[in-house]
């Protein structure tokens, strides 16, 4: 009946074929009941569609398979197999990794919603065309978590009854969280409360970089540090250790080795032994769960002639004669702090 049917039902042929783009029922019509499309023009006789089955978007609901679990791998992407320090990154009270979500990292399990009838469980295998979405919420409040928390591809179209989703996550560390499922026509569907921890290290960058012309031998006044995130940018909650090297030439003073609080790597004493130009501080981050090695350099700085620190003679006088000058005239050369020769 051509009036149940919504859309441009009436179309022009153009090179012998007619398309139509919007055409659907209405949902006034009747549901559950077997329908055939019938296209017709004067003087050519009928086509005729097979036969198909309509459901009312009020009969239908989506329900989330209960396979799935918020859960992401331990070592997503990564081929280390540290299980000992591993377990570092497993949160209080929860006894196994498998049940844990990294921020940033795609859920090990992605969530499979079915399109099925009301009260009577029976799945709609011809149901599909529509887009259904995903969501990060507040538990108790439902509200829309704010920002952009979510990663992958939030919003796929239902074919044959379902829809599977295949590579969403969340990125934001935080607690209470629940997904919410969307599509036109259908009551929202949540999944479980779940929580996200900081994951194992993924970036590592210089957060502050060593004055422009620090002086040889002595500590930075500008002391570097380093940031340590994992891979939905949350700061590692784990201590883990940051080295730090020249890129190349001198040699680097100090504590050249320190963890993490909160993210941050501070060094305090580093310093330079010899003058040049273009020195470069190479951060190194290296995880023993994951095996994974991540580098950050910091901008390039020169390095000048320390203060004056100390006197070394290089010629002792010789050939002296009463009220004569020494026949071998002394020398001696002026050291900075770093005990390098940097003048006379």
């Amino acid at each position: 009946e051509g009036a149940l049917l919504t859309g441009t039902v009436s179309r022009v042929a153009v090179a012998g074929r007619v398309s139509f783009t919007d055409i659907g029922v209405s949902s006034s019509a009747p549901s559950g009941q077997t329908w055939r499309l019938t296209v017709t023009r004067s003087s050519l006789p009928p086509a005729v569609s097979a036969n198909f089955t309509f459901t009312s978007s009020a009969e239908t609901q989506m329900v989330l398979a209960p396979s799935f679990v918020p859960a992401t791998n331990s070592c997503y992407a990564f081929a280390g197999t540290g299980a000992a320090a591993c377990a570092a990154y497993r949160p209080q009270g929860v006894s196994a990794l498998g049940s844990v979500v990294f921020g940033g990292v795609p859920f090990s399990q992605q969530p499979v919603l079915n399109f099925e009838l009301k009260g009577r469980g029976l799945q709609l295998p011809e149901f599909g065309g529509i887009n259904v979405s995903c969501a990060l919420v507040d538990a108790t409040s439902g509200d829309l978590v704010p920002g952009d928390p979510m990663i992958g591809t939030t919003t796929t179209e239902a074919s044959g009854g379902r829809t599977h989703f295949t590579d969403i996550g969340v990125s934001l560390a935080g607690s209470n969280y629940k997904l919410r499922f969307d599509t036109p026509g259908a009551t929202s569907v949540f999944g479980p409360t779940f929580s996200v921890t900081p994951g194992p290290p993924d970036t590592v960058s210089a957060l502050v970089s060593p004055e422009a012309a620090p002086k040889s031998g002595a500590e930075f006044a500008r002391q570097p540090s380093a940031l340590v995130l994992d891979a939905g940018g949350n700061n590692v909650s784990v201590s883990v250790q940051v080295s730090a090297r020249l890129q190349s030439g001198g040699v680097l003073g100090g504590n050249t080795a320190v963890r993490t609080v909160d993210g941050t790597a501070a060094f305090t004493d580093l310093s330079v032994d010899a003058p040049g130009s273009g020195y470069v501080v190479v951060f190194q981050v290296t995880d023993a769960c994951c095996g994974v090695v991540r580098e950050a350099e910091t901008a390039p700085f020169d390095i000048v002639v320390g203060d004056p620190h100390a006197l070394e003679e290089t010629v002792a006088p010789a050939g002296a004669a009463g009220g004569a000058a020494f026949a071998t005239q002394p020398a001696v050369r002026v050291l900075d702090a770093s005990t390098m020769s940097n003048g006379a």
